[in-house]
């Protein structure tokens, strides 16, 4: 966590570099999630060589399975980096890109770890007639930049979104009462008009008072 009184360049580049470690580190989350709820396609041994048993939608739920989980990383990634981080937003933004491609490719190679072997490889450890499960692919390489695409999204998001719910100056305070306002005992009298505009142009000379 960035503190205040860092200096900004430092606060920048420290900022990036935990939210960068921090996507690829939780690429690996992202990984095994991804390999544990997609569908893998269903293989069966013939004799005549390895069939699929069902349609091949399974690659595009591959594909759509790695996109949702990517996306949600980001989001939250970029959620984290905003809340936690309070200085140094063009180094968190910097890392949400960055570090969210590179959490998208931790969480492709952690995929194919964890995936079962090749089909060669499954069907020589199976008799003919049985099923097996084929090797998890991930066939749209463009589905990895979910994470970043959905992280800087976010994040320019939030951040507007705080800006603009931020309380800012209460400048009512120096405006004058209405005409025929008549204030209660106790209520401090108003600012001149005078005043106000000294205010709202501080190097402008008051007006001269209106002749009687």
């Amino acid at each position: 966590m960035t503190s205040p009184g860092d200096p900004p360049l430092r606060a920048e580049v420290r900022a990036g570099l935990l939210v960068g470690l921090g996507c690829a580190v939780a690429g690996v989350v992202v990984g095994v999630a991804w390999r544990f709820v997609v569908p893998l396609a269903v293989l069966e041994k013939e004799a005549t060589g390895v069939v699929q048993v069902g349609g091949a939608e399974t690659e595009v739920a591959a594909d759509g399975w790695f996109a949702v989980c990517a996306a949600l990383a980001g989001v939250v990634a970029a959620l984290a980096a905003v809340l936690l981080l309070r200085s140094g937003r063009l180094g968190a933004l910097v890392g949400l890109a960055a570090g969210g491609l590179v959490g998208a490719l931790v969480a492709w190679r952690v995929g194919l770890l964890l995936s079962p072997p090749e089909i060669a490889a499954s069907a020589k450890e199976v008799r003919v007639g049985d099923t097996f499960e084929g090797p998890l692919r991930l066939s749209a390489l463009g589905v990895l930049l979910a994470w970043p695409t959905a992280a800087v999204i976010t994040f320019f998001a939030v951040v507007a979104g705080l800006d603009v719910e931020s309380p800012g100056a209460d400048r009512t305070d120096h405006l004058p009462e209405p005409a025929g306002h008549v204030p209660h005992p106790g209520e401090p009298a108003a600012a001149p008009v005078a005043a106000e505009r000294s205010w709202l142009s501080p190097g402008a000379p008051p007006e001269p008072p209106a002749p009687r």
